[in-house]
């Protein structure tokens, strides 16, 4: 099945955002394992787990991202990609200017056009029915 362009284009944009919010979410955790030093310094060590907790829910918001675009571009699975156009949402509002930048627009754009009643018929609908190979 061939994706229509008003769904490639955002899944494109969504997948990059999922990608770079993962790429943030790896970096604030090996920043938060190598530094030792920092977690000296710190002390309070509920501070420190929080930033492992808040690593780790962007790398998972990133994996529901970069899933919800795959399933965009396959042009199935409209749960998914709204889940994912939502992740990349809240991962960008959460990862400060450089999500607000990238993430945080793709995020948008997905979730606009997963809301136009065409994209939502098209991809229930190939949901619901798969297509068997001939």
């Amino acid at each position: 099945m061939n994706t229509p362009s008003e769904i490639k284009k955002p899944a494109i944009g969504l997948l990059v955002g999922g990608i770079f919010l993962a790429v943030i979410a790896l970096v604030t955790l090996l920043m938060m394992i190598g530094n030792r030093v920092l977690r000296d310094l710190m002390g309070a060590l509920s501070y420190v787990y929080g930033f492992y907790v808040y690593g780790l829910a962007l790398l998972a918001m990133s994996v529901f991202a970069v899933l919800g675009a795959v399933s965009m571009i396959k042009g199935r699975g409209y749960g998914m990609a709204m889940t994912g156009a939502i992740c990349s949402i809240v991962g960008g509002v959460l990862t400060g200017l450089p999500g607000w930048i990238l993430v945080l627009p793709m995020g948008i754009w997905a979730f606009v056009a997963l809301r136009r009643p065409a994209v939502k018929t098209l991809l229930k609908r190939d949901s619901t029915h798969p297509q068997t190979p001939s």
